[in-house]
């Protein structure tokens, strides 16, 4: 999906977290990203997402969340900015530290 220059894109393993979804969770994430992506930078910087840090012992430094509050899951991303691709990288349930979990390991060796 392409907006103000940016657009998004799955990991694979992003992907796989989205299909796993119920279709109405599918499309409230997929609406979600479609508003993110029109400033996906970290709230310091005016945009939508929460900069994160060390969460919970994962170190995601260079990484976002957005919440979906209303469906109890957590959007994890992470820009690359030359490109100007919001990469997502974990789509998960809000209530545990899965999310950060998937995105430490899915991000550590890149």
């Amino acid at each position: 999906m392409t907006n103000n220059g940016w657009r998004y894109e799955f990991s694979a393993d992003a992907r796989k977290d989205l299909e796993s979804l119920d279709g109405h969770q599918r499309r409230i994430v997929i609406k979600a990203l479609d508003k993110i992506v029109q400033n996906p930078l970290p709230r310091t910087l005016g945009g939508y997402g929460i900069p994160l840090g060390n969460k919970h012992g994962f170190d995601l430094k260079g990484c976002c969340e957005v919440k979906l509050r209303g469906q109890n899951l957590r959007v994890i991303y992470k820009l690359e900015n030359r490109k100007m691709i919001m990469m997502n990288v974990a789509i998960d349930k809000r209530g545990d530290f899965e999310a950060y979990r998937s995105a430490y390991d899915r991000t550590r060796d890149k």
